[in-house]
């Protein structure tokens, strides 16, 4: 699924509580940016650090539903501030070798860092101290980042989108409403 159509779709799905009061949709959002980029890390703490009661093997597919969910919320920032991602993949060659775990780690607190400057520019924009086009550079750079780390674990992006909106078409209908017996995880 393109990064266009995602968009497009996607937005059909919020709940209209939240799209209709433009200070719930901005703490909705902000608080959703960070928690997804929290989600992303933490599975790879969970990975990588040992000797906790959250030691598991790394799961590629729950770093791409996390990934896929914080892209969903960076979109939702474009769609508040009426911004239009157009963005084409980069092609780069991040395949993860042996100092593999190290380069997702710093790609991750990367990813951290960015995620909080993101929001810190949406609420300056909504504040009229940063305007539209700084906002959706560090947003899309933000996005170019999350597909290079994907590709390091042979993910690609229109992938991590096509699957996330089969996750959000499963829990919600085009007016934003829970399906019954989806309203969870």
């Amino acid at each position: 699924m393109k990064i266009e159509e995602y968009q497009k779709e996607a937005y059909k799905r919020l709940n209209p509580a939240i799209a209709n009061n433009p200070k719930e949709r901005m703490n909705y959002t902000c608080m959703g940016v960070i928690e997804e980029t929290g989600e992303v890390i933490a599975e790879l703490r969970k990975a990588f650090y040992k000797g906790n009661f959250h030691e598991r093997k790394l799961n590629k597919t729950a770093i791409e539903e996390e990934c896929g969910d914080l892209i969903w919320y960076l979109l939702l920032i474009c769609k508040n501030r009426g911004i239009c991602i157009e963005t084409s993949p980069k092609k780069t060659d991040s395949s993860i070798d042996s100092k593999g775990t190290d380069k997702m780690i710093e790609q991750s607190i990367k990813l951290g860092v960015e995620s909080s400057k993101i929001v810190e520019g949406y609420i300056q924009a909504e504040n009229g101290k940063m305007d539209n086009e700084e906002l959706k550079e560090k947003i899309t750079t933000q996005i170019h980042s999350i597909e290079e780390f994907l590709r390091g674990l042979d993910i690609e992006l229109e992938e991590t989108l096509g699957l996330n909106m089969e996750k959000i078409n499963k829990r919600y209908d085009e007016e934003g409403t829970a399906i019954k017996g989806n309203e969870g995880r």
